[in-house]
């Protein structure tokens, strides 16, 4: 019996340091994987939009994505983001090509694929459905990008005044880390453990951001792909967010990249200035 109770309390001792201890994400590493364009672009000719982290809810065995908003975005890069640009026109749009940018930015982060087949994406007003749709989930930039007129059945681009018109998309939509940062956290977890969470469990998230620049026919003129790795610790003594556990399945732990880590990428973005899109 005091055998038991000693194990008894030292799970009980583990459990309680652990689940007082904090997560710190460190600065990322920033830097540009590819960028391409077919003719030189300023970022002043740019409206941007997109840029979504995700939040996690679990329903019975499915893990679903929500927006989680783009604020930081939103604020960091006002003076070129659509939220904030007022809209000076319109033009009549291909309907494929509005499709498949709302399928890859929008519907295919947020929605699981049976609920993708049901869109109707060949039509305008299924596709600015589609955009309603994704507004009331958060995505609201979308909705901000196209206009539909009911009576002519028309869908259209928004003209921001500006040539070209940006989507970022943050990447892994479910945060988990690569297996290498899985497995520097497995060769700490034992120290952590038997630390009672004093010394830090040690990993690193990966993280990208894709940005593709389209012209006012939404054909592809140019894009960005910049990487931003994020080392992390979790310890009793970590100033951060709650301890996140890493996990390497397909059950993910949290939604998209870490919330620490987008300020260092649009800091670099605005560094980067107009050689973000090089020839």
């Amino acid at each position: 019996m005091v055998r038991r109770s000693g194990l008894f309390f030292s799970f009980a001792s583990v459990f309680l340091f652990c689940t007082l201890c904090r997560t710190h994400y460190m600065e990322p590493t920033v830097s540009t994987e590819y960028s391409w364009a077919d003719r030189a672009i300023n970022q002043s000719d740019v409206a941007f939009a997109g840029f979504y982290n995700y939040k996690i809810d679990k329903t019975g065995n499915y893990y679903r994505l929500y927006s989680a908003g783009n604020r930081q975005f939103a604020e960091a890069y006002s003076e070129h983001y659509v939220g904030s640009l007022p809209v000076r026109g319109r033009k009549p749009v291909d309907l494929q090509k509005a499709a498949n940018l709302v399928l890859k930015y929008g519907l295919k982060p947020a929605m699981r694929k049976e609920a993708i087949a049901e869109q109707d994406l060949q039509t305008a007003r299924g596709i600015y459905q589609s955009v309603k749709y994704l507004q009331s989930g958060g995505y609201g930039d979308f909705a901000r990008i196209f206009a539909y007129d009911a009576e002519t059945d028309q869908l259209y681009l928004n003209d921001f005044g500006r040539e070209y018109l940006a989507i970022g998309l943050h990447e892994p939509t479910f945060r988990r880390p690569t297996l290498g940062g899985h497995t520097l956290y497995v060769l700490t977890l034992f120290f952590h453990i038997a630390s009672l969470g004093t010394i830090p469990a040690v990993w690193i998230d990966p993280g990208e951001t894709k940005i593709v620049v389209y012209n006012s026919n939404l054909t592809e003129v140019a894009s960005a792909h910049l990487t931003h790795p994020s080392p992390a610790y979790t310890s009793n003594w970590a100033d951060g967010e709650k301890a996140v556990i890493p996990d390497t399945n397909q059950n993910p732990h949290a939604g998209g990249i870490p919330e620490a880590s987008p300020p260092f990428v649009y800091s670099y973005m605005h560094e980067r200035g107009d050689q973000l899109f090089q020839k």
